[in-house]
């Protein structure tokens, strides 16, 4: 079985797409169908930037999300299918969309709107990132115990046995980061977002996504897509439409949810869209599972050539190039 997983926000780069646009036409299609679903030009500004408009909440979100649908459209020309899925935070959606819950239409403006709301819930209550990696086992849950009295301080993502991200009121995550430091972990990084995802900060973002969520069409999943707020596969339409509100303000249960996907029989993932973190999380939480990821043409080409569908591999390959 092969599981599809998603990035979400911090794997935008200026270019990501570019290749896959000139080469294929379904990944132009999916480009030009943005553009006129979002208003705005999400072509021009993935492959020229500037970086500083890309790292926009607001936008980041619909563009990283529209590249992994161009990516997907082209993986499916290709005879490339999942049998499950799943993403980290946004890239939740990319995996919806895999999976045929949401059109293209409603799931890009969906995530438009989710960022706008979660770029609003962090300029009225902002915060900080920070991720953590090689701390001891539990040593982030208990300082931030430790040092949240009745602030917001948690652990928002579980992105593997050796990574974790805290997030909460800046000076909470800065107090927490040099206690787990002291306690053994060997790096901590600060995240450049805009504000403390994944936590109780953004529930203004939560309750307006909710009320947004409501009037949508949601369909049921054509395969398991794992939820990051339960690490278990959605069960049914109300399942969707409470979680995805949810999601915003819980921590996102990556490592569970690449375990939950391997017990459902997975040995192989490919990750769709910009950049190469989520594969990396995931050789270093299932070391034993063949890893895949797909953003231009040669990490499409280097898939298609070891993993076909097809029979015929060289014809693939060619195909990948031209």
């Amino acid at each position: 079985k092969n599981c599809f997983i998603f990035p979400g926000q911090g794997a935008q780069i200026v270019g990501m797409g570019k290749e896959i646009f000139d080469r294929f036409q379904v990944a132009r299609d999916v480009f030009q169908n943005a553009k006129d679903i979002l208003g705005w030009d999400v072509e021009k500004l993935c492959f020229e930037g500037p970086m500083e408009k890309l790292q926009e909440t607001r936008i980041t979100q619909p563009a990283i999300l529209t590249t992994s649908i161009a990516i997907l459209a082209v993986l499916d020309d290709w005879g490339v299918k999942p049998s499950v899925a799943l993403g980290h935070s946004l890239g939740e959606f990319g995996a919806l969309y895999a999976a045929g819950v949401f059109s293209q239409r409603d799931v890009l403006a969906l995530v438009a709107k989710r960022g706008e709301l979660m770029a609003k819930a962090a300029d009225e209550r902002p915060g900080a990132m920070l991720a953590i990696l090689g701390a001891p086992d539990k040593i982030p849950e208990h300082v931030c115990d430790e040092v949240r009295g009745d602030g917001v301080l948690a652990v928002a993502n579980y992105n593997s046995p050796v990574q974790v991200v805290i997030s909460g009121e800046s000076h909470l995550v800065e107090e927490a980061g040099k206690r787990i430091k002291e306690k053994g972990a060997k790096r901590i990084i600060p995240l450049a977002v805009s504000g403390a995802f994944h936590t109780a900060l953004m529930d203004g973002a939560r309750a307006g996504f909710q009320e947004i969520l409501q009037s949508v069409t949601i369909e049921t999943p054509k395969f398991p897509v794992i939820s990051n707020v339960s690490a278990e596969p959605f069960t049914d339409v109300s399942q969707i439409r409470d979680l995805l509100p949810k999601q915003i303000i819980s921590p996102v249960r990556f490592t569970e949810s690449l375990h939950r996907a391997a017990a459902l029989g997975t040995t192989t993932f490919i990750e769709v869209g910009p950049g190469t973190v989520l594969s990396g999380l995931t050789k270093k939480t299932l070391p034993s599972a063949r890893v895949y990821s797909v953003q231009d043409a040669g990490t499409l080409r280097e898939l298609l050539v070891n993993f076909s569908p097809r029979e015929n591999a060289s014809k693939t390959a060619a195909g990948a190039e031209s």
